[in-house]
């Protein structure tokens, strides 16, 4: 893939990056399908450490957020008709590319956890810096518009 060749070929993409953001949502893998989960980075099922990050706009439109009341059902998985049609578009990205690992802000910061929410914000240069990919989804107004 294009991803696969620029890796290999862009002297800051085989720059090995840090890792995994602190939780990041496992999409399977291309052929997979099915159920996404959140993981923390230090469980996450695979070695590889390459994700996608998906630049979006809330909105007004009420969207999908992890919080701790829902932090372990997000765990046993969320559905992807459940998700606002921007986040089905990058999960569908990012499996197309072969990547397993997707950053999305309202669901992988646990938004009404106000100590995680502080670290994690003060973190979002560095995700959106590491990750192989970003996916900005600016022209749409909110997530239920979807960029492809």
């Amino acid at each position: 893939s294009w991803v696969d060749s620029c890796n290999k070929s862009h002297h800051k993409c085989k720059t090995a990056r840090p890792g995994l953001p602190k939780r990041v949502l496992d999409v399977g893998t291309p052929t997979g399908g099915g159920v996404i989960r959140l993981c923390r980075s230090e469980s996450a099922p695979s070695n590889d450490k390459r994700y996608v990050a998906l630049s979006h706009c809330w909105g007004a439109t009420p969207l999908p957020k992890t919080l701790t009341s829902n932090v372990e059902e997000r765990r046993e998985g969320i559905e992807f008709s459940h998700l606002p049609r921007s986040f089905q578009d990058a999960v569908t990205v990012t499996r197309s590319i072969g990547i397993r690992y997707l950053w999305i802000d309202s669901l992988c910061i646990i938004q009404d956890d106000q100590t995680d929410w502080q670290v994690e914000l003060s973190r979002m240069a560095d995700i959106y810096n590491n990750a192989n990919l970003v996916i900005a989804a600016s022209q749409a107004v909110d997530s239920t518009v979807g960029f492809i």
